[in-house]
């Protein structure tokens, strides 16, 4: 019997909210595993609706779980990083969930980001088990960013700041998650974009642009499979190296995030103000003194 397989490498719901999802409008999903039931035309309330959501996320989770185990084993008879990458089998996967999705009526699109998501945790975890850390055989690179990685980045981002919107309540409607990226190459024309590379990947990005003597900082991202290995301190560092004339550093972070205000404090950063921007949570406002000029 034919079945849609939807695996994200996140939350499911979290990725229908960030990625405003089309919703599948067949009416074949009504058999997973040994789950029966009821067809959505067949549903007399909402609580049949919901009952039966339930069950098939239930199965959503037991299959990604299945299929964890086969992306195990696949690891076993890798021989090196570009094995565990496989870009020329991702590729090719790609375009057949694709077609799957269209046989089934499903936005491909949604389903090559899902899979996407999928690999890309998936890999991380590998490559975390053969100790592919920072090293002088594997080092952090701080370069400018192209126009042409501004996708890239902008998906980054948006899986990056997830966290953020979980620690705000689960609002997923921050600037971060909804921009667009018509709106980031905007901001490409009008401020300075370093990356983050490791292993080949954009592994984190940062921007910034001079108003007055003033550096404003913004959007400082790590991958969160890259997070903890010093990137964030990197690119910070970087930044700041780039606006060496100005006399100050300003950036801002949410109220909420205890964590980022910790690592911004340890870079000499001092908290100023707490401020509203619109469609996010509480800010707070930090600012750093340039002593190299």
């Amino acid at each position: 019997m034919d079945c849609v397989l939807c695996i994200g490498a996140y939350d499911i719901s979290q990725a229908i909210v960030l990625l405003h999802i089309t919703v599948i409008n067949k009416s074949n999903l009504h058999y997973f595993k040994d789950i029966f039931m009821k067809k959505a035309d067949e549903c007399n309330n909402i609580q049949d609706v919901r009952d039966c959501i339930d069950k098939i996320d239930r199965s959503l989770i037991q299959l990604i779980s299945a299929r964890s185990e086969f992306v195990q084993k696949a690891a076993t008879f890798k021989k090196s990083e570009a094995d565990v990458r496989a870009k020329d089998r991702v590729a090719s996967m790609l375009i057949k969930r694709r077609l799957w999705a269209n046989e089934n009526g499903v936005d491909p699109d949604f389903i090559e980001t899902l899979f996407k998501l999928m690999v890309n945790y998936f890999v991380g975890r590998e490559l975390k088990e053969w100790e592919q850390d920072s090293s002088p055989e594997n080092p952090i690179l701080i370069k400018k960013a192209k126009e042409t990685d501004l996708p890239d980045i902008l998906f980054m981002q948006k899986r990056a700041f997830i966290q953020e919107a979980e620690l705000n309540g689960s609002n997923y409607n921050i600037p971060p998650i909804t921009q667009d990226i018509q709106s980031i190459t905007k901001e490409y024309s009008e401020s300075l974009f370093l990356k983050a590379v490791l292993d080949g990947q954009i592994a984190g990005s940062v921007r910034a642009k001079m108003e007055n003597s003033v550096c404003k900082i913004v959007r400082l991202v790590v991958e969160p499979l890259y997070q903890g290995r010093g990137i964030g301190k990197k690119l910070l560092a970087a930044i700041e190296d780039e606006f060496i004339e100005a006399e100050e550093f300003e950036l801002f972070t949410s109220l909420n995030s205890t964590r980022n205000r910790k690592f911004y404090k340890d870079a000499g950063y001092v908290e100023e103000s707490e401020f509203d921007i619109p469609n996010s949570p509480r800010m707070i406002g930090m600012k750093k003194t340039n002593c190299k000029i």
